[in-house]
């Protein structure tokens, strides 16, 4: 909810989630440099390595792209989708992770992914059941509301 008001005053989407992230960095850093003090060979990383690529592609698109288009879908749908499609990234890790790593899918990991979808078609459900009946309520008010106005007109005259 907090997120939807910052958005709505500051409506600069790309800064917004650049000054995000810098803050995400600094508490990173002062967190690492608390817990790893005296150990170096943490903040060691090579050119061409793994890490730095693994490093690099969660800065930029996992953090930036992420809350960029979150805050997009917050604009158009509102804070409740996005934070009902957040369990969605364990499955997408789930299933990536088996073809292209080759872990191995055990129980555990198909029945929670088949909860978070289940739950995901419940909200998205019930947000189209609600925005159903809202519809009709104000259908409904707003043929009120010219009874109303017809029947003013009727004995005025």
């Amino acid at each position: 909810m907090k997120q939807m008001i910052t958005l709505k005053a500051y409506p600069a989407g790309l800064s917004l989630t650049s000054l995000i992230c810098m803050a995400g960095a600094l508490q990173g850093t002062a967190l690492t440099l608390v817990v790893e003090r005296g150990n170096s060979a943490v903040w060691s990383i090579q050119w061409g390595s793994s890490k730095l690529i693994a490093s690099v592609y969660c800065g930029i698109v996992n953090s930036g792209i992420g809350y960029y288009v979150s805050g997009l879908i917050m604009n158009v749908k509102g804070p409740v989708f996005v934070t009902a499609f957040n369990p969605l990234n364990m499955v997408i890790v789930a299933i990536l992770g088996s073809f292209i790593l080759s872990e191995q899918l055990n129980l555990g990991r198909v029945v929670g992914a088949v909860v978070i979808v289940i739950g995901l078609y419940l909200v998205i459900w019930g947000t189209t059941k609600e925005q159903k009946s809202s519809k009709i309520l104000s259908t409904t008010e707003e043929v009120e509301h010219v009874d109303k106005d017809l029947s003013e007109i009727k004995f005025s005259n």
